[in-house]
């Protein structure tokens, strides 16, 4: 059975910090070779156990004459409690060479418990695991829109709980120098 756990709160966090939806693709590149793209998007709120949560998608795939010897198609899913910023589902289907996995994963931050379904298409093997949490997890795309909420102070770091799969792992952000980038959608900091 799982520990209910009464003293449990969700985390404040600024209202409105991540926009509803957005959309960023990037072209991949190894050395001069356009190797395949990659696309993060936030699709609008969803409801989940109950809350408002971000829709966040992540996929890349491998192009041109990397897919000929290497091909990657994978796709990966978050939500993001909206108000709170902590993770409450996570989905990926990677597909890269002869490796494939699926997996699902229910994460319950008020029970502190995750609970995840996996299959692996390339050994034909699935798997049910379930476990404790500590509180405020994310997953690792999740964690990816969570910094973006932080000032970002050259000198600083930020450390967060990940779950990947069903092992957390402490994610540590330094924050080495500020720049100044320049791409054809224009200059950004």
């Amino acid at each position: 059975s799982i520990p209910v756990i009464s003293t449990y709160t969700w985390r404040s966090m600024p209202k409105a910090a991540l926009p509803d939806k957005e959309d960023l693709t990037f072209v991949v590149k190894w050395g001069l070779v356009n190797a395949g793209y990659s696309t993060l998007s936030l699709q609008g709120l969803e409801t989940v156990s109950g809350r408002a949560a971000y829709h966040i998608v992540s996929e890349a795939k491998s192009g041109g004459m990397v897919s000929a010897f290497y091909k990657v198609e994978d796709h990966n899913e978050s939500w993001l409690d909206r108000d709170s910023i902590v993770s409450v589902r996570f989905e990926k289907r990677i597909k890269e060479g002869k490796f494939g996995i699926e997996e699902s994963t229910l994460i319950d931050q008020p029970h502190a418990h995750f609970h995840l379904q996996s299959y692996r298409f390339d050994k034909n093997v699935y798997e049910q695991k379930e476990g404790p949490l500590p509180p405020n997890v994310l997953d690792v795309l999740g964690s990816l829109y969570y910094v973006r909420l932080f000032p970002l102070v050259v000198g600083q770091s930020y450390v967060m709980d990940v779950l990947s799969g069903d092992k957390v792992y402490p994610l540590v952000v330094k924050v080495e120098k500020r720049e100044t980038i320049s791409v054809p959608a224009g200059k950004f900091d």
